[in-house]
């Protein structure tokens, strides 16, 4: 043997070696180390499909989708009739949504083996995505004619089947996919999210926990699952998911901002605040933090801060209605009723039906001394929401500033007859009293003064 046939043998030995060292990293999940060995075989044999096959599973794990699909493409035009490449190329076009192609994958597997049941498996996930259920239902039949137990198909035909909005088909198809695989990745997030919107927190909360188990570091299932407690109310149990996902990830901005959402549902403002300047921190650009900022700031009562903050808000998102309503209400703490009614009038022009609005103006009426325009907001709120508290409290209020005694008790009966543990309206009910006996007093000696000066 010359040397350079021994050179060559040499080098082809060497790139064996590292796939062998590759197929090890990548089972440690090592991927980029795994990466780096394959393309250094690949630099000494690149004519070999099975390689590029097996450095695209690799750029799968990295999320690589694009050169993973350049792999498979790769593999498939040095050996025609490798089924895995293709199948693996079609999966990866529908995932990069370019699902001609992907058919075009599938199709051309189906004519090399018409029996190789993936080729119309994973032809169910194309044509959900293509929003084409029909014909994923019948490649989903074919596929069963070959193997009835196949998990990919029935998660692949219930996603089709949740996509139209057939909960309870979908529902029999995951659980069946756990019936074949009971490790089947994201078949029981999909279920806990069913659930979730059904509803029924407790199932939901098992399937995400069955989740979980399987990959204990997945932040951002704990997030979805503190969502789904804030939405049930259960906000110790949500702040408690928000925590794990801080310490499993201390710079995700996303942790914070949830966990500031749920101390602000707890009222504990100082606890959002210092969340939402750690998010602030990690990422300013983060969605609607200025907005949150701005809440926990005017419940803690920094005022100008908070007017801050909304302003901010609203540079980046100027019909956020939230942000006119918190601005609105830190100009009118702040003492600026006038300047707090111009953000006010724009939220009642853009949610007309909502009693919100008009309350605040209200208040920045009676701020301004126009106690009948203020009147008349509440009165509109009033007839919105007719269990409108602060509002039936500044009525009442109003109508004893103007002497209209009967007016007041009438609103007083109705808010008692609402709320009659409510402190305020108990007070009011004293201090009506008081109130109406002392306005009689006074205007009895102005009459006894003006004809005494008679």
């Amino acid at each position: 043997m010359s040397a350079a046939e021994t050179s060559v043998m040499s080098d082809w030995y060497d790139a064996e070696q590292r796939v062998e060292r590759a197929r090890e990293l990548f089972e440690m999940e090592q991927w980029p180390e795994a990466l780096a060995e394959i393309d250094a075989a690949l630099e000494m044999n690149p004519y070999n499909a099975a390689w590029h096959c097996n450095r695209g599973y690799i750029l799968d794990q990295l999320g690589r989708l694009e050169e993973a699909a350049r792999s498979f493409e790769q593999a498939v035009h040095l050996d025609p009739n490798d089924k895995e490449a293709r199948l693996a190329l079609g999966m990866d076009l529908t995932r990069l949504n370019r699902c001609a192609q992907a058919l075009a994958a599938f199709e051309a597997l189906e004519r090399i083996d018409p029996s190789f049941e993936p080729a119309y498996c994973q032809r169910i996930a194309t044509y959900t995505q293509m929003g084409q259920h029909d014909r994923a239902e019948e490649m989903f039949y074919l596929a069963q004619q070959l193997s009835e137990d196949c998990p990919d198909c029935f998660y692949n035909i219930g996603r089709s089947l949740l996509a139209r909005g057939l909960q309870d088909k979908a529902t029999y198809c995951f659980k069946r996919c756990l019936d074949l695989d009971s490790e089947y990745p994201d078949v029981r997030r999909t279920l806990g999210r069913i659930y979730r919107q059904r509803g029924d927190v407790e199932t939901a909360r098992e399937f995400y926990l069955a989740e979980l188990r399987q990959d204990p570091g997945d932040v951002d299932l704990l997030g979805e699952m503190g969502e789904m407690f804030l939405e049930a109310g259960q906000t110790a149990q949500a702040a408690e998911k928000f925590r794990q996902m801080i310490e499993l990830e201390p710079d995700n901005a996303t942790g914070y901002a949830l966990n500031a959402r749920a101390a602000m549902l707890q009222g504990d403002w100082n606890q959002a605040i210092e969340s939402l300047e750690t998010v602030l921190a990690l990422d300013p650009n983060w969605e609607d933090v200025h907005g949150l900022y701005g809440e926990a700031l005017l419940h803690a009562g920094r005022y100008a801060d908070a007017k801050l903050q909304f302003e901010a808000q609203l540079f980046s998102h100027a019909d956020d209605l939230a942000a006119m309503m918190g601005l609105g209400m830190a100009l009118l703490e702040m003492g600026q009723a006038r300047q707090a009614s111009q953000y006010f009038s724009k939220v009642i022009a853009r949610r007309p039906e909502d009693p919100s609005g008009y309350f605040h103006m209200a208040l920045c009426q009676f701020a301004q001394g126009k106690i009948h325009a203020g009147i008349a907001l509440c009165l509109r709120t009033i007839q919105i929401d007719p269990r409108h508290l602060h509002a039936l409290q500044q009525l009442v209020l109003a109508y004893g500033r103007l002497g209209r005694w009967s007016q007041a008790r009438k609103v007083l009966d109705h808010a008692l007859k609402a709320y009659p543990l409510d402190p305020a309206l108990t007070h009011l009910k004293r201090e009506w009293w008081y109130s109406k006996t002392l306005w009689l007093v006074r205007q009895v000696r102005r009459t006894l003064t003006g004809w005494f000066h008679r």
